[in-house]
């Protein structure tokens, strides 16, 4: 409500008329419609993704039934849903190399250390030295295009450990790789690059009030090691020490659960997996 006001030019300790109270309730309830439409989108282009590594190396190219199914789910023709796949199999390409193979590549890992009370899934790992273990961590972030979000910019300052840090989304991001390469690491893992893979595309809504992406573009790799952002690293130790939560602010008991995991024992960590992987 709040962004509303401030994006309408409202003035938040003013008495509003109905009018503007309809104003405000309109554009934030199209404000949560777009936001929803955005988490969905971007479940889709990773899976654009996952496609691309399941298909890499493989001669004959994507089926035509794979396309046709991608091209449904993504809203697209069939030349806008094959140009993103384009895009993606690049991107799994540069990764990979010239003498990479199928099984160097996880997608969508779930990664768990009990000690520490933590889980997330990686968006892709790729294996890069089997003998030595040492593998790199990609992370796909959508966004809409022309939104800074993604952008090395701080945009105000937050409480706590961002004071010091900045309050940009790489930094956020920074800190969320960094937690993954400390619970690979205690596993006996080396990684080496943490990456994100920006996609940027034009939000736009229909007159059928259906939003649709339109236009999704891969961008250069953003190396979290590089600049300010490898202090994403100082920033996840802090996280992790129970001293803050992911967005920065000082932890307190409502805070406390946020990293715990209800999976069972029984259930195969990235440890047996990645093993599996580098075994076979």
């Amino acid at each position: 409500r709040g962004m509303a006001i401030r994006e309408l030019g409202y003035n938040e300790n003013d008495d509003f008329t109905a009018e503007q109270e309809d104003a405000i309730e309109e554009l934030v309830q199209e404000t949560k419609e777009k936001w929803d439409f955005q988490a969905q989108s971007g479940t889709d282009i990773h899976e654009v993704f996952e496609t691309a590594i399941k298909f890499y190396k493989n001669t004959r190219g994507l089926p035509i039934m794979e396309l046709r199914a991608m091209a449904r789910k993504l809203d697209m023709t069939e030349e806008q849903a094959k140009a993103l796949y384009d895009q993606a199999a690049a991107i799994i390409e540069k990764i990979g190399g010239t003498e990479g193979k199928r099984r160097d590549f996880l997608a969508e890992l779930i990664i768990l250390d009990k000690g520490l009370k933590v889980g997330g899934t990686a968006d892709i790992i790729h294996i890069k030295d089997k003998k030595n273990m040492i593998i790199d961590i990609y992370d796909i972030k959508t966004k809409e295009r022309g939104k800074a979000e993604t952008l090395d910019e701080t945009h105000g300052v937050l409480p706590g450990a961002y004071e010091r840090f900045g309050a940009s989304a790489n930094m956020r991001y920074s800190a969320q790789l960094a937690i993954y390469k400390k619970m690979l690491e205690r596993k006996g893992y080396t990684v080496d690059k943490r990456i994100i893979i920006p996609v940027e595309s034009d939000l736009v809504k229909g007159e059928d009030g259906v939003w649709k992406a339109k236009n999704p573009t891969v961008g250069e790799f953003i190396d979290l090691n590089e600049g300010n952002r490898a202090k994403g690293i100082e920033l996840a130790d802090m996280i992790l020490a129970g001293k803050l939560d992911q967005k920065g602010s000082p932890r307190n008991k409502s805070h406390m659960d946020i990293f715990k995991t209800d999976y069972q024992d029984e259930f195969m960590g990235p440890d047996e997996w990645l093993q599996n992987k580098t075994e076979n």
